[in-house]
């Protein structure tokens, strides 16, 4: 029985399921390239706070919430043209 065992796994190891490390994952990456938006961090209008959550996003407008005193307010957000 030891032996049925032993040529299942080396079935499985050699089956060519498993990823080797070689292979890369996912898109090449291109470091001259500039993937998403500039971001500009975002103030709490009343507090000056920096903890702020994004509640909703229907763009160009962004609905904001501040952690630190429960103001909600919106950012707008500038097209690069």
């Amino acid at each position: 029985m030891g032996q049925w065992i032993e040529r299942k796994t080396d079935w499985l190891h050699n089956a060519g399921h498993s990823r080797s490390p070689e292979k890369p994952r996912g898109r090449p990456v291109d470091e001259n390239l500039d993937y998403g938006v500039r971001f500009i961090p975002v103030k709490c209008p009343k507090c000056k706070s920096k903890n702020i959550t994004c509640y909703a996003s229907r763009l160009p407008i962004r609905y904001h919430r501040c952690r630190d005193c429960q103001t909600c307010f919106k950012s707008v957000e500038e097209s690069e043209k």
